[in-house]
């Protein structure tokens, strides 16, 4: 910006006559160190006077020009000033011990978290602002025994991925989902065409422990209630009049038999809430442990 009002060292000369001119030569100056504090300084005229109590502070503080090297300080001395960095100005600090950190890079803070001390203190929980803005959420912290504790944020975001696929090696860890669907030992059967009265056999070879199993159908041309190549789960067990369609009737270590009913596949309810019956369709069996 362009100055008011001349701010001249060698004025006023060894020949001007004081009085009338050595007066406004003090005039002069004083406006224009005024003027020259008050871009960056809060140092405003109240008239002709400078009075107001916050005279002096700072309102902000203007680096001129870039260095190319950083200071050089006297001990005990620290100095932040302006480098540039691909072309772009950005802000240092140089330590007494002639450290020097940038602190800005590209618009933004230039300083890692593990470089923040003690922001993460132990046993105490790394907060922050709650969706109202009214209070703060606990984050994370690290406890006593150094291992993790999450606070309100407790749950991972969708396509959050654990870091390995590898089997836990505790209880307490937790499972990927590549461990859960290779651990759980599951038997599916193809398709089959059966009819009322049948029973077949399926060999599942899950050994000897706890099975679960079920039994599902595809109707193919009884026209049931949700339509003709549905999926329906069938419930084991049957009336006294054997109506109730397909039943488990045994399991051992390697096989398990499907005994289907006497009058029916399966019974199920109509969209009218009367029920229907398929003699006809296919089964199959899923079992796991």
């Amino acid at each position: 910006m362009a100055w008011t009002n001349e701010y001249d060292t060698d004025a006023p000369d060894g020949d001007t006559q004081p009085g009338s001119v050595l007066d406004d030569q003090i005039k002069t100056t004083r406006k224009a160190i005024q003027e020259r504090l008050n871009t960056d300084h809060y140092f405003p005229l109240t008239g002709t006077q400078v009075s107001s109590t916050s005279a002096g502070k700072h309102r902000k503080v203007t680096f001129y020009g870039v260095l190319t090297t950083k200071p050089t300080l006297l001990t005990g001395e620290g100095a932040v000033y302006m480098k540039t960095v691909s072309g772009v100005s950005e802000l240092f600090y140089e330590d007494s011990a002639g450290t020097e950190k940038q602190l800005t890079s590209g618009g933004a803070l230039n300083v890692a978290i593990a470089e923040i001390l003690g922001i993460l203190t132990n046993d105490v929980y790394f907060t922050g602002i709650d969706n109202a803005g009214t209070g703060t959420v606990n984050l994370i912290k690290a406890r006593t025994d150094d291992t993790i504790e999450l606070g309100a944020v407790a749950t991972l975001q969708d396509a959050s991925l654990l870091k390995t696929s590898a089997a836990p090696t505790t209880d307490a860890m937790i499972a990927n989902k590549l461990y859960v669907d290779t651990s759980v030992a599951k038997y599916a059967s193809s398709w089959a065409s059966v009819s009322v009265a049948e029973t077949k056999t399926y060999t599942h070879g899950l050994g000897t422990d706890a099975i679960c199993c079920e039994v599902q159908f595809k109707d193919t041309d009884n026209d049931l209630s949700l339509g003709v190549n549905r999926i329906y789960r069938i419930i084991s067990g049957r009336s006294e009049s054997n109506e109730e369609g397909c039943e488990v009737q045994n399991i051992t270590s390697t096989q398990l038999t499907i005994q289907v009913g006497s009058n029916a596949i399966i019974r199920t309810f109509t969209a009218s809430g009367g029920t229907v019956t398929a003699n006809s369709g296919q089964i199959r069996v899923l079992a796991w442990k």
